[in-house]
């Protein structure tokens, strides 16, 4: 078994040919044992988001060439790893469109390590069913040099759809300018099932059922499980009823006691003990909240900081 036979294919994408990725299901056929290197001219911008959303995947990198005014850039570019690569693979193939100096690149290079070490491809007009042709190549020789092929997924993060640095798809590089409006994108465009993850981390499955759970945040800084938790302090929020300087612990349930009644028997939960300090004590702008800083806000404001941190920050695909 031949656990260190390794296999390159380096693309000069130019001319059309990055068409060959068209079709986004062929690259989970990428043998474990097999990179891909992509070169093209980025003055060409159409063609830069096309190939771009490839760079999730593990086994697939991308140089593109920022020399506009160099017809052969992106020749010299791929010749270059080549030479920085060659002594690392057992057996590497250039797709290129015809270009005379490959002749030359693959008669040097067979000269130095051997017939066996280096083919090429010239597609002048290739669709995906060539890059699936190539793969199956690579996968037959897997075989005859004895190597046992690894079952992982070639995309790194095999649930990640977005490109969040630009806002754009990772199968089709639509941009959108929200998570609300990838998620109907996903939805309308590629008929996914998508998962909304909101900064609390709770995840929904559909809009509706997020809008919901942000209304009901926004609705009371408190519950009958206490009171709300700011999402970016790493402590329980403390509660103070100014001037008084001790912090008002409120717990979950009817636990809790008013500090200015003589009843000490009688025991509220959190949305009865507001209540009854308002009402009785007049206490409602006395009321004091500390969470993720020094700050002490009143009500009203601890209110309306931690409602507007439920928003969406990611989104997924459902596996059903």
């Amino acid at each position: 078994m031949s656990v260190n036979y390794k296999q390159l294919l380096l693309f000069d994408c130019d001319g059309g040919r990055a068409s060959l990725f068209d079709d986004k299901t062929i690259l989970s056929e990428i043998p474990s044992n097999c990179d891909c290197y992509l070169f093209w001219n980025d003055n060409d911008s159409n063609l830069s988001n096309k190939i771009n959303y490839l760079k999730s995947y593990r086994q697939i990198h991308l140089y593109p060439v920022l020399e506009s005014n160099s017809k052969n850039a992106t020749d010299g570019k791929l010749i270059y790893f080549l030479g920085k690569l060659v002594d690392k693979y057992s057996f590497i193939i250039i797709i290129h469109g015809g270009d005379g100096i490959y002749k030359e690149i693959i008669r040097t290079v067979s000269e130095e390590y051997g017939n066996d070490r280096i083919s090429n491809e010239i597609f002048t007009n290739p669709t995906p069913r060539n890059l699936r042709e190539l793969l199956r190549q690579f996968r037959q020789r897997n075989q005859e040099y004895g190597y046992i092929e690894k079952h992982s997924s070639n995309n790194e993060h095999e649930d990640n759809l977005i490109d969040k640095s630009k806002n754009r798809c990772l199968l089709c590089w639509k941009f959108c300018n929200n998570f609300e409006d990838f998620y109907q994108h996903f939805r309308d465009k590629h008929h996914l099932r998508i998962k909304l993850i909101c900064n609390c981390k709770l995840e929904f499955d559909h809009l509706l059922e997020f809008h919901n759970h942000q209304r009901k945040e926004q609705s009371n800084a408190f519950s009958n499980k206490g009171v709300a938790q700011c999402l970016a302090a790493n402590q329980p929020t403390k509660v103070y009823l100014d001037p008084h300087p001790l912090i008002l612990l409120i717990s979950a349930g009817k636990t809790n006691k008013c500090i200015y009644c003589k009843n000490k028997d009688r025991s509220l939960d959190p949305i009865a003990l507001i209540s009854h300090l308002t009402a009785k004590h007049m206490l409602y702008n006395d009321i004091r909240f500390q969470c993720c800083s020094d700050t002490k806000r009143t009500l009203d404001r601890f209110q309306n900081h931690t409602s507007t941190q439920h928003k969406i920050v990611d989104i997924k695909k459902h596996n059903i």
